[in-house]
């Protein structure tokens, strides 16, 4: 089973290689937020898939779900 950590940690990573891979390596890039609501408890041993849709990129901010 994974852990709620385990499962923003996924979700940090799938958004960060959407977005260099639209912007190119960047330095500093960091999240400066990231909202994730709990519903229910992933089934044990179900695969934990990370996927990042894009929804805008500007300068300075991007905005993904």
């Amino acid at each position: 089973m994974s852990s709620g950590p385990v499962m923003k940690a996924v979700a940090d990573v799938a958004l960060y290689v959407a977005i260099l891979g639209e912007i190119g390596l960047e330095p500093l890039a960091v999240t400066t937020n990231l909202n994730m609501n709990f519903l229910r408890k992933p089934s044990p041993g179900s695969a934990l898939i990370g996927e990042c849709h894009l929804l805008k990129l500007s300068k300075g901010w991007r905005w993904a779900r």
